[in-house]
């Protein structure tokens, strides 16, 4: 669902961001034309839905909704996040469908979890469009003195779509794999050391929220702030202390999930550790690259490397067992980061 969403309406929420961020208001026009995109994803995306559905039956009308309230939220939240904090985008992006989650499933237990789920989304969708409408009042709306079509906005939208949505397959690709090779035991052991790998990059998720729209800035301008810098080069130092700790924490961690304290998935968690600290040196290249026009410059390289990782572990799976998941994700993440890096440097002459 979320990977679904993405490509429906959050490249053509990056193309809203981008145009207000350097704006005291909202582009109506650019809005409308870029929620009318988002509408011809969601009939588009649902009509291939609704064809492969007739040869695997997976979907109902729960799942129908859920993809209509994700999807919209998807867009929206990256509306807002242009004239917003930090620390709201997060708000209304993951701690708002938390909580009501939490409050349904304790107050309508009985329902079953899509409807819980499809329920919550769409009670994060209200609380965006609710702090939309205060933020259209206090910023008011203006035009823009481009007129871009319709079909321009969808394409370009696409682009970056794509390119967040292979983001998170990139995320999720190892947990994939793990499941195609491996019980279920081990797949539920490697998730859980992810999962631990993601608290090294929790800085720089939190940085990437609130400077968005400063690098949007920074694009058009093609000026690179001292501010910025600094942020960065904290958020990359809080990175490194995160990995320490987290690397300090992996006894204590499997054996709360009742896993086997050993070398061999002692090993494994570090080397997990390590794939999500090269990203934390890099820094936020791939939020930048989705935001300039190296957008389909990033798409080439994530697709190039999700299949360099397949690969890889499909190749190494029987000499290696759970190792090479690990090992190609970490060869990976130093690679194609490398990459994104250099060519930032080459086309704005500076770096993140």
């Amino acid at each position: 669902m979320i990977v679904i969403s993405a490509l429906i309406g959050s490249g053509h929420g990056v193309i809203a961001l981008k145009e207000s961020a350097v704006k005291k208001g909202f582009d109506y026009k650019i809005l409308i034309k870029l929620l009318i995109s988002v509408f011809i994803n969601l009939g588009f995306i649902s009509l291939l839905l609704l064809i492969t559905n007739m040869y695997f039956s997976f979907l109902n009308t729960h799942l129908m909704y859920g993809l209509v309230s994700y999807s919209l939220s998807a867009f929206l939240i990256e509306v807002i996040r242009s004239k917003t904090s930090g620390n709201m985008y997060i708000f209304l992006k993951d701690v708002t469908r938390s909580v009501s989650l939490l409050l349904l499933v304790f107050f309508i237990p009985s329902r079953s979890n899509v409807y819980l789920i499809n329920l919550s989304s769409a009670i994060v969708l209200c609380c965006i469009i609710i702090y939309l409408i205060i933020l259209l009042f206090k910023y008011g709306i203006e035009k823009n003195d481009i007129n871009f079509s319709i079909k321009d906005l969808y394409f370009k939208g696409w682009s970056i779509a794509l390119g967040i949505s292979s983001q998170f397959l990139k995320i999720r690709l190892d947990i994939f794999l793990a499941g195609i090779f491996f019980n279920k035991t081990i797949v539920g052991m490697y998730d859980v050391l992810m999962k631990l790998g993601q608290l090294i990059n929790l800085p720089g998720v939190a940085l990437n929220a609130d400077i968005a729209k400063q690098f949007a800035s920074s694009i058009r301008l093609n000026q690179y702030s001292e501010n910025l810098r600094k942020r960065i080069k904290t958020t990359k130092f809080l990175g490194y202390v995160f990995s320490v700790v987290c690397i300090l924490l992996i006894p204590f961690y499997l054996k709360f999930y009742d896993y086997d304290i050993n070398f061999q998935n002692v090993s494994l968690a570090i080397i997990i550790l390590l794939a999500n600290t090269v990203s934390c040196y890099f820094g936020p290249i791939g939020l930048f690259a989705q935001l300039s026009t190296l957008k389909n410059y990033f798409l080439k390289i994530i697709t190039l490397f999700i299949l360099i990782s397949a690969l890889l572990s499909y190749l190494l799976v029987p000499y290696m067992g759970l190792f090479s998941l690990a090992i190609s994700n970490f060869i990976t993440a130093i690679i194609w980061n490398y990459f994104i890096h250099k060519k930032i440097q080459k086309t704005y002459h500076f770096s993140i």
